[in-house]
């Protein structure tokens, strides 16, 4: 810096900054980044609104350049004042913050780190503020709440003319320290003849300020006692808290503090993608502070965005990972996150010891729960994904009574451990952050009780999946579809268990319960693979029925992906064990499933005879489903094997009236489609337009993104036969490449169909139009597709009612 700037020692510290600063060509906002300070807190230093720490006068120093005589004359003259006690304070307070009177309008202390993201929580903040008196920021342990009330309060001290004052409860640990920690953060001194709480609020009636209570939650008898107090004494004065859980007293507003956003599961996300979500730019913040030469790169962006994605957005668990980088890349952090709590430790030495390490955070809000609390809180470690209220009281039957479960889980949602949220069917759902999942599930580990716990878990989602396989063939077939996904995860554990434990029924009627579900919504592989372990647990002859039902599906499954023996196999099985068993409904339905894969497979005799015997068991048994079903599968086989399209019109539209009356959108979906191939076959290409546009939306309502690229070709067929070969071309390459994305294969039929009709139109194109088409349906994704077909039917995805009664 220039030889004739000094620091004058008889000039206030923000006087003698403010020289240094000028002295040295710098302005507010320069040496604010140079320094890696906020612009706010250099601007509150040189008005002389905060005072330095040790480690800001350390930036500053190195900032501006400083020579050994004039850093050291700095640091002397950002040293405290000596205080001494007036003689009007008989009490002998320690007033180690200003009173508002001094002239100084607030004590927030100074930030040392940059404030990330928040953007839209500072403005929906600043505005409710302003509009309620008591305002508390709730939410789990280390999710940014103080942080985040440090900020608003920063910005609204212009609107509070005797300024804002912080009170931190965190150090104390009776709560009736309350009122004299607030007194001291705002110089309130205590009378020898006068309780403080009484001074206090008298000091406080006439005065216009923001009090900010932080960390209430482990005092939050007292911090609600005295809040109540001041707001009803003190009209002016307004309380912004933060707490694990609301103060609830009359006139509080409780804004939970949300997580920060994180990047969708992409392992080809770039650098500038994941930027995009708060989290991610923390986490980079944070690792460069840590170590300088980290940077953002195309190698590790996937894995900074797995980091935060699976830290739940949770700030505190964030910047103890960025620390980490020091000595693990992203990946290798990444790959260690399941042993969290050994690896996030190491926080700041300043900082109160329950912030040092993730453990600690969240040991902290668990300690604070009472008995019957912690055991609930633990029980749920076992739920995948989130559970319903049903599914908590499934697991507590020899603790709680399922009477209580409620109140327990309400006030785990009240304290910040568990989230509730509203699906979209308006119920509500619950779930743990994965942190305090994995503190849980160690917790429990403890107990002993995780294997009885799991055993009621698994029967809990046993149950459900029965439930489902008999209303997925119904009306409610999208609402029970909708509740399998969303717990999808719970009944993959389940299952899971009973496997792991060898209990074949149980896993057994699971997975016969689920076998639609996985078929409908596209879970081939996973379905197979689970099928195969349940079907290998050792069983005896009480199970056959159950073995002939999950062999069904199996079928099904397997048909889809292209493995013909196994499905084959399997339906051959299935048959043959509902004979042994005699049960003429499990009779119907195996051999309609085992006409649908012998008529896939092209073995039309096979398929005529088992198809019609199923027919007719499924009428004399009352199972219209079944019977509807085989109905169906030889309407085809007159289409496919014999090119007869008044049949295969007459069959479906008997199986359509079946559909109809069980509500099945999904089979009404498919049997029109089958007429409208029909409709296509006799020349009708408008009939056959309208009745495969609407099957397709059926389809896509129903989520059966399985069958899309079958509905794809027949929509392309369509199209070249109209002439719009290029049209056509794109939707067969982006059915064969949904083929290959899900290991799925189009019936052998509808392969004969569409290389025919392509071979047509390449001839019609030439190579270079036909290479640009199919490169472009190639590229589209799945809704793109579906909106290019379905626009070619005039119909659309959300065109669920208009099914025509006779078609």
């Amino acid at each position: 810096m220039a030889d004739d700037v000094g620091v004058q020692e008889s000039s206030s510290f923000g006087a003698v900054l403010r020289q240094l600063r000028v002295g040295a060509g710098l302005t507010q906002e320069a040496l604010a980044e140079r320094s890696g300070l906020g612009i706010r807190s250099i601007q509150g230093l040189e008005r002389g609104e905060t005072h330095p720490r040790r480690e800001t006068l350390r930036r500053l120093t190195r900032a501006l350049g400083l020579s050994a005589d004039d850093a050291a004359r700095f640091e002397h003259a950002g040293q405290p004042s000596p205080r001494s006690h007036r003689e009007d304070d008989p009490g002998g307070v320690s007033h180690e913050h200003p009173r508002p009177e001094s002239g100084v309008r607030h004590n927030l202390p100074v930030q040392l780190t940059t404030f990330v993201g928040r953007e839209r929580e500072q403005s929906t903040l600043a505005s409710t503020v302003s509009a309620t008196r008591l305002l508390t920021l709730v939410g789990t342990g280390g999710c940014g709440k103080t942080r985040l009330a440090l900020q608003v309060a920063a910005e609204a001290i212009d609107r509070f003319p005797d300024g804002v004052w912080l009170a931190e409860l965190a150090p104390l640990s009776d709560s009736g320290l309350v009122a004299k920690a607030v007194a001291t953060a705002l110089g309130v001194r205590e009378a020898a003849d006068r309780p403080i709480r009484e001074t206090l609020l008298a000091s406080l009636r006439s005065r216009c300020l923001l009090l900010v209570l932080d960390n209430c939650e482990h005092l939050i008898d007292g911090s609600a006692a005295l809040a109540d107090a001041v707001l009803r004494a003190c009209p002016n004065v307004q309380i912004l808290a933060t707490s694990r859980e609301p103060l609830g007293i009359d006139g509080e507003v409780a804004w939970r503090v949300p997580s920060l956003s994180v990047g969708p599961d992409d392992d080809a996300a770039r650098p500038e993608q994941v930027l995009a979500y708060e989290a991610a730019r923390l986490f980079v913040d944070r690792a460069i502070a840590a170590e300088p030469t980290f940077a953002l790169n195309r190698h590790n962006a996937a894995a900074v965005s797995q980091v935060c994605r699976r830290l739940d957005g949770i700030p505190l668990a964030i910047e103890l990972a960025a620390r980490r980088v020091r000595a693990l890349s992203a990946e290798q952090i990444a790959e260690r996150l399941d042993h969290r709590f050994h690896l996030l430790t190491g926080g700041s030495r300043a900082a109160l010891p329950r912030q040092q390490t993730l453990a600690a955070t969240v040991e902290w809000s668990y300690n604070l729960l009472d008995p019957a609390e912690r055991a609930l809180f633990e029980r749920l470690a076992v739920f995948a994904g989130g559970f319903t209220l049903d599914a908590c009281e499934s697991i507590v039957d020899d603790g709680p009574s399922c009477g209580a479960a409620l109140g327990l889980l309400t006030q785990l949602v009240e304290k910040s451990l568990v989230l509730a949220e509203t699906v979209a069917d308006g119920t509500k759902r619950y779930r743990l952050l994965e942190t305090l999942r994995q503190y849980a599930h160690e917790r429990l580990l403890e107990t002993g009780e995780l294997d009885d716990v799991r055993r009621r878990h698994a029967a809990h989602f046993a149950a459900l999946a029965e439930e489902a396989g008999r209303q997925v063939l119904g009306a409610d077939q999208v609402t029970w579809l909708d509740r399998l996904d969303r717990d999808h995860d719970n009944v993959h554990a389940a299952l899971a268990w009973a496997i792991e434990r060898g209990q074949a029924e149980l896993g057994l009627r699971m997975a016969a319960g689920l076998a639609y579900f996985w078929y409908f919504r596209g879970h081939y592989s996973e379905g197979r693979s689970l099928r195969a372990a349940v079907l290998g647990l050792p069983s005896g002859p009480a199970t056959d029925a159950l073995r002939s039902e999950v062999l069904q599906g199996g079928g099904m499954l397997a048909l889809h992906q292209g493995d013909y023996p196994t499905a084959r196999g399997f339906v051959e099985e299935s048959v043959s064990l509902a004979r042994r068993v005699g049960d003429r409904r499990l009779l119907a339905a195996a051999l309609a499933i085992m006409g649908f894969v012998t008529r896939v497979q092209c073995d039309y005799a096979t398929a005529q005879v088992v198809l019609e015997e199923g027919r007719d068991l499924a009428r004399a048994a009352g199972d219209s489903f079944h019977a509807a079903m085989a109905v169906h599968h030889l309407g085809l086989l007159a289409l496919e094997g014999d090119r007869d399209a008044e049949a295969a019109w007459t069959l479906n539209e008997e199986s359509l009236a079946l559909f109809r009356e069980l509500g099945n959108r999904r089979m009404i979906g498919v049997t029109l489609l089958a007429m409208g191939r029909a409709a296509r076959l006799r020349g009708d290409a408008e009939q056959a337009r309208a009745l495969i546009g609407e099957a397709l939306s059926l389809t896509m309502q129903v989520g059966d993104t399985g069958h899309l690229p079958q509905m794809l070709c027949h929509v392309g067929a369509l199209e070249a036969d109209a002439g719009h070969v290029e049209r056509a071309v794109r939707l067969a390459a982006c059915a064969i490449t949904l083929n290959a994305r899900e290991g799925t294969r189009l019936w052998p039929v509808v392969e004969r169909e569409r290389d025919a009709w392509l071979a047509e139109v390449r001839c019609r194109l030439g190579e270079e139009r036909f290479a640009a088409a199919w490169a472009e349906g190639a590229a589209l994704t799945r809704d793109q597709a579906v909106a290019e077909a379905l626009a070619t039917t005039g119909k659309s995805a959300a065109a669920t009612d208009v099914v025509p009664e006779r078609v």
